[in-house]
């Protein structure tokens, strides 16, 4: 079986997937540069027109500080090239559904990363998975492209597979939250 990767891209997508959002949150955010003054415009008359709603912010799901805290230890063994405990401490944060820990599992099957050979059936589960319970849509569109990228390496059977796995799959379901 040939070595899935995107050339030139997949080494960065991986690394950014896995730690850039666990890297944005410990940096603080930029200070404000000043604006040159404007010159004011007499203001319009007022209507009585009410303003147009504001388009409501799509918000990301709450993601426990527990599954944070797990997720960016697993970030820090990748970083050390320790693939095998990144994959080990993600595994089972999959149970929780987060579509970021999804698809980083994705990617470590899908280029052999802690695990024994490349294993392009549980890729493209997790991707299929990550696409299905992604909120963002650049993260669903993402997640859709690197299943479909993996797709063209699946026979028949090992596509059916794939899907099999992809709807025996079920969220970890937490009755008290």
């Amino acid at each position: 079986m040939r070595a899935f990767l995107i050339p030139g891209t997949l080494a960065a997508a991986l690394t950014m997937a896995c730690l850039g959002s666990a890297r944005a949150q410990e940096q603080t955010p930029a200070a404000p540069q000043e604006k040159p003054a404007e010159v004011m415009a007499p203001a319009a008359p007022p209507t009585l027109e009410a303003p147009a709603p504001a388009a409501a912010a799509k918000r990301p799901a709450k993601i426990s500080k527990k599954l944070e805290a797990e997720f960016a230890r697993g970030a820090k063994a990748y970083d050390q090239k320790n693939y095998e405990e990144a994959l080990s401490i993600w595994l089972p944060l999959t149970a929780e559904g987060n579509a970021r820990v999804l698809y980083n599992v994705g990617l470590m099957y899908a280029n052999g990363l802690g695990i024994p050979k490349d294993d392009y059936v549980e890729a493209y589960r997790w991707f299929e998975i990550s696409a299905n319970r992604a909120e963002d849509p650049r993260e669903k569109k993402k997640a859709e492209r690197m299943r479909d990228m993996v797709g063209l390496e699946l026979t028949p059977d090992q596509l059916a597979e794939a899907k099999a796995r992809v709807k025996a799959w079920h969220p970890k379901r937490h009755l008290w939250r």
